[in-house]
């Protein structure tokens, strides 16, 4: 979410416990937001883990989560 955050912010974010890929999924509250976050992060290592951004059209991100289409609240970390 921090590093999401410099882009225009997360306004829901979903972390599959059963992938081993270690799936994350993140809503962002604008589209150049979701274009600059992917953009950053692609590529970068994280845990030891190279990130790997795509995109997902929001109709088929709001069938996987329901929860998150009516999500317009920016996400902020725990320890902020």
């Amino acid at each position: 979410i921090e590093e999401c955050n410099k882009f225009g912010g997360v306004v829901h974010i979903y972390v599959d416990e059963k992938s081993s890929d270690g799936n994350v999924y993140v809503k962002c509250s604008t589209i150049a937001s979701a274009i600059n976050t992917v953009n950053s992060l692609h590529g970068r290592f994280f845990s030891g883990r190279t990130v790997m951004g795509n995109y997902i059209p929001a109709q088929s991100y709001h069938k996987l989560f329901p929860e998150s289409n009516t999500a317009t609240a920016l996400l902020t970390t725990s320890y902020q």
